[in-house]
């Protein structure tokens, strides 16, 4: 039943503008509590956003490095994975983190199959779904109400309580066409949808072996298109 639904493209979260960041950084130098050591990490990014550039994502003594050059015991700045919760398209499409999936109500039934993309983050215990999604896919307030909503932090910094409900997902290739093994039952908050801000990925997302079939090298070894798009959207 579930596949006869047709797919509907929900709407994403806007890119958060960059002026919007080089006018958190320039407080943060403004601020006499910011730490001394990071002030000049903090001005090469802010010399990047005005460059027009996209800043590296680690930076130690005010230069742009890579993970292998980090000397671990000196302080470092991190303009990219770490930001990612809050501005997560600031400066465009993130490779390696964001990955698309499919998503409708469990066990059939429903308005619509929704492809979405998702920052995939080990550390997220919920799928989280905007409020446009959940209306998409036919939650209504009704069914919302049956489920007590559930307490914590969102990508977004938010605190709940949130509404909270399960939906169905399966991953989907680069080009979001063909899906990639089974449809996992995932559970969800329901968030606020806030410009620069990516939907996070929940805790049964099989990036790795999983008892929904997931494995990265059985996987890799099908296609190179499958495994770019397994692990990463662009």
């Amino acid at each position: 039943m579930s596949e006869e639904l047709p797919i509907v493209i929900p709407p994403e979260a806007p890119p958060l503008d960059p002026n919007i960041r080089l006018n958190e950084l320039k407080r943060m130098l403004e601020n006499p509590n910011t730490d001394q050591r990071q002030l000049p990490n903090i001005r090469a990014v802010i010399a990047a956003l005005e460059a027009g550039e996209k800043p590296a994502e680690i930076y130690q003594f005010g230069v742009g490095i890579t993970v292998r050059e980090l000397k671990v015991t000196e302080p470092s700045w991190y303009e990219g994975p770490a930001t990612r919760f809050f501005n997560a398209t600031t400066y465009g499409p993130q490779s390696g983190g964001m990955i698309r999936l499919q998503v409708k109500l469990p066990g059939g039934g429903g308005l619509a199959i929704l492809p979405i993309q998702v920052l995939d983050d080990t550390g997220s215990t919920h799928l989280t779904l905007y409020p446009s999604d959940v209306q998409l896919l036919g939650y209504t307030q009704t069914m919302l109400n049956l489920v007590s909503p559930i307490s914590l932090t969102s990508s977004q910094g938010l605190v709940g309580p949130f509404p909270f409900v399960w939906v169905d997902c399966r991953l989907l290739d680069q080009d979001s066409a063909q899906p990639i093994g089974p449809w996992f039952l995932e559970t969800a908050i329901v968030s606020p949808m806030i410009p620069g801000v990516p939907r996070l990925s929940g805790s049964k997302l099989p990036l790795n072996s999983s008892p929904y079939g997931f494995d990265k090298k059985t996987v890799q070894k099908k296609s190179s298109k499958v495994t770019a798009s397994y692990i990463c959207c662009p």
